[in-house]
């Protein structure tokens, strides 16, 4: 039995260190999973999860006293493999990996600019890699002159085989806005992103055609010109766990627009949102990034894709996109996600590529 330990700096709604741990745990090893940020309940009850979140007005003080929780949470835990989820801890990680010579495996998020020490740790100390990307991969590589074994690993979903419990987000319209119910549904959710152009699409909203209305499901702050109601435009609570996907397979459509001319990462996008669509059989609007299209190239019926900088082109594109939910489609999406696109599915190989099995 191997001991692995994760560390990582991510928020809550980032589920990686939680979905690998329970991966390495099903596949035999004893875990210990250090998270710097906020993270989920279940994560702290299965897996020793040090709940560490930065309070208070010396925040600088917080953060070097969370860094250090999280630096001894790792020193006094058993180790043979070092997975280092994310750039910030990836110098800490290596640290712990060398104390105990053990593997280190890194687990990329995006493609970043390295500072001197971390770009010589990827090099020298990183003994395998795992990115969510695979132009992100390519970009490093050639970057950095990596040699090192490389494993591409989407932002997958969790497998679940349940139905959701679909009329929860129209019963909330009809209650709390006044609404039939009956609306086609055309949902962005998740947390406010600068590359997600919400501007141009609340503005388009108000030219979308009879019965078709634009739902926020926001974690985070809206920008100011999104933060009004309209009659075609309603906000609505931010979900989480079961419940998020309960809400959004009330959707007709659900909005993927990641719009930067300069920005890798949402250029090479591997969205998490275009997944969790599959799980719950809910078609996209999307915007034209490689892996976007090459999962719908599997099934196009499954979404549709436009300019979110273009007024005219969401428009176009919600024409067509909220007429694409049918049992069919509903039908194939879900079969795509239990077949392939869940991260259950891609346990094996990624445990035996963790564990150099």
């Amino acid at each position: 039995m191997k001991n692995v330990l994760i560390v990582c700096n991510l928020f809550g709604n980032n589920r990686q260190g939680y979905d690998l741990a329970h991966v390495l745990r099903e596949e035999g090893c004893r875990v210990r999973l250090v998270q710097y940020a906020d993270t989920s309940e279940p994560a702290i009850g299965n897996f020793g999860v040090r709940y560490i979140k930065p309070h208070g007005i010396f925040s600088k003080f917080h953060v070097l006293s969370n860094l250090l929780r999280v630096f001894f949470c790792g020193l006094t835990a058993r180790r043979d493999i070092v997975v280092c989820i994310g750039r910030p801890l990836l110098v800490d990680a290596a640290v712990l990996a060398c104390l105990s010579r053990s593997v280190l495996v890194y687990y990329s998020l995006e493609y970043c600019r390295y500072t001197k020490i971390q770009a010589w740790v990827v090099r020298h100390r990183v003994d395998r890699y795992i990115d969510v990307e695979d132009s992100r991969q390519r970009r490093i590589y050639a970057d950095l002159g990596l040699v090192v074994p490389y494993l591409v690993m989407y932002n997958l979903p969790i497998y679940s085989d349940e139905s959701c419990a679909a009329g929860g987000l129209r019963e909330y319209l009809r209650s709390n806005k006044g609404l039939s119910g009956n609306e086609k549904i055309v949902l962005y959710a998740g947390s406010y992103q600068g590359y997600a152009c919400l501007e141009t699409i609340h503005a388009a909203s108000e030219k979308f055609p009879e019965n078709v209305i634009l739902v926020y499901m926001v974690a985070r702050g809206l920008p100011t010109s999104c933060n009004s109601e309209t009659d075609k435009c309603k906000i609505v609570p931010a979900q989480s766990g079961r419940m998020f996907f309960d809400w959004l397979s009330d959707a007709d459509c659900s909005l993927l627009p990641y719009e930067s001319k300069d920005d890798f990462n949402v250029q090479n996008c591997s969205p998490q949102k275009l997944f969790d669509c599959y799980r719950v059989g809910v078609p996209y609007l999307a915007s034209n990034r490689p892996l976007i299209r090459k999962v719908n190239d599997e099934y196009p019926d499954a979404g549709v894709f436009c300019d979110f900088t273009s007024i005219e082109s969401i428009l176009e594109g919600v024409k067509k996109a909220v007429l694409l939910k049918t049992p069919e489609t509903v039908r194939n999406m879900r079969r795509l996600y239990l077949e392939k696109y869940n991260y259950t599915r891609h346990a094996e190989r990624l445990a035996s590529f963790i564990l150099g099995d």
